[in-house]
């Protein structure tokens, strides 16, 4: 079929909502239940009737997404399965059911995936809840912003997101989503109580519309969960949990229940429950933050803040002799395995989609040589100034080994040139302002 890889920051295999992510050990089963993510199923063309280009959005587009899942079930008479914008960007509702019952992550939630051409990796780029919104940026074009308006998973015939798409930005977490975590979902959680002392019971109630095997709640502190939803700290001997059948060992699936945990072990300070899915660390819904105090002393619940930064790229100096580093320092939030520097001239144009040609002069993946492939969110990439002729420059970061511009630094120069980089002034002023005395005093 030439399909790529389905991947995740880090792992070239690491979207494991559809069949091209991590490979799956056994014959039968729910878990062999996957479809394909929304790259490789408009590669594929089977939902060709019920797909939509928006290009770059030159009108605003309101509609609904059903699941590849339920797409024959469902009765809606304008449905969609598909969206491509801007050439590379492809949008679908990953609904966990039926054929597709068995995803690993980003269930129910509306996948962003970046895919450059035919038979490349896809990659990951959002994985979006109700009232939540992902701004694509499209280099010297300007933003198009995706946003989940409703998702309705009660039943598998009627199951839908409803999702609007457009020009202009929109903050990533819309009202209160980034920081209370079950805005908008079918699902729920809470403790019965906001503060513990060591050997209190904890009781946690949850709620879940679409239940899956292994599902289980984890009582944890220091935990940051990711742009795409997952805890980042690692399971520990120790840790506080259960499935969300009571026990652990237990397969069933409830909709509803209430779990005790003893607090005896934990130490003082601020802790979340959160439900996650099939033994996974992928987050559906997560409590408000409670605390455990011990020996008089109070913790007032807090929640850390989502740390966001934006895609940046700049040069050290703004001119270079013609024997010295160029230092290039660059931020990217959603790295791939595959992003690249290049030094171009500065006459090299950007073209639409914010592809650029493969005229580079230097070049270097991210990760600081020609032939690493670690995803780097910041760092420093470092040229010699001495193989490049005398001339005005751009340094450009790239998407994954392609000519997909992310950004790019400000005009820097290498050698003697005739003029200066275009965001300079050419030359002084000839004269002082005639509020200012012409000349200093005399004594």
């Amino acid at each position: 079929f030439n399909l790529g890889h389905a991947s995740q920051r880090g792992s070239t295999y690491g979207d494991r909502s559809g069949i091209m992510g991590d490979s799956i050990y056994l014959d039968e089963g729910e878990e062999t239940l996957r479809c394909y993510n929304a790259a490789k199923n408009w590669q594929l063309g089977w939902f060709e009737e019920n797909s939509i280009n928006l290009d770059l959005v030159s009108n605003d587009w309101e509609g609904r997404l059903v699941g590849p899942a339920n797409f024959q079930a469902s009765n809606d008479a304008n449905k969609n399965v598909l969206l491509k914008i801007a050439e590379s960007y492809y949008v679908q509702f990953n609904y966990a059911a039926g054929v597709n019952s068995g995803s690993q992550e980003f269930i129910n939630r509306v996948t962003v995936v970046k895919q450059i051409d035919d038979g490349d990796y896809s990659w990951i780029q959002a994985a979006l809840r109700e009232k939540e919104a992902y701004t694509i940026d499209i280099f010297d074009y300007g933003s198009i912003t995706v946003e989940v308006v409703e998702i309705n998973t009660n039943n598998f015939n009627d199951a839908y997101a409803d999702v609007r798409v457009y020009n202009g930005n929109r903050a990533k977490c819309i009202e209160t989503c980034c920081s209370e975590v079950n805005c908008g979902d079918d699902s729920s959680i809470s403790t019965d109580k906001n503060s513990y002392t060591p050997g209190d019971e904890i009781k946690v109630s949850f709620t879940n519309n679409s239940p899956k095997v292994y599902d289980w709640i984890w009582i944890i502190d220091g935990a940051d969960v990711d742009q795409f939803g997952q805890i980042t700290k690692d399971w520990y001997n120790g840790a506080l949990w259960l499935f969300t059948c009571g026990s652990d060992n237990c397969e069933g699936t409830p909709n509803s229940g209430e779990l005790s945990f003893d607090s005896s072990n934990l130490e003082s300070g601020v802790y979340v429950a959160y439900y996650l899915w099939i033994d996974r660390h992928n987050v559906e819904v997560a409590s408000s933050p409670f605390t455990v105090v011990g020996d008089g002393n109070t913790i007032s619940p807090t929640e850390a803040p989502v740390p966001q930064f934006d895609l940046a790229m700049e040069t050290s100096k703004v001119s270079y002799s013609d024997n010295e580093n160029i230092d290039i320092s660059f931020t990217n939030p959603l790295p791939t395995n595959y992003d690249w520097v290049g030094i171009y001239s500065a006459e090299e144009t950007v073209q639409k989609y914010a592809i650029i040609s493969d005229n580079w002069q230097l070049s270097k993946f991210a990760c600081g040589t020609q032939d690493c492939e670690d995803d780097v969110d910041e760092g420093v990439v470092t040229f010699p100034s001495a193989n490049l002729d005398a001339g005005i420059y751009r340094a450009y970061l790239l998407f994954g080994d392609a000519y997909s511009v992310l950004t790019r630094s400000e005009e820097f120069t290498v050698g003697t040139v005739s003029s200066l980089p275009s965001y300079l002034p050419s030359s002084l002023p000839s004269s002082l302002p005639s509020s200012l005395p012409s000349s200093l005093p005399s004594s």
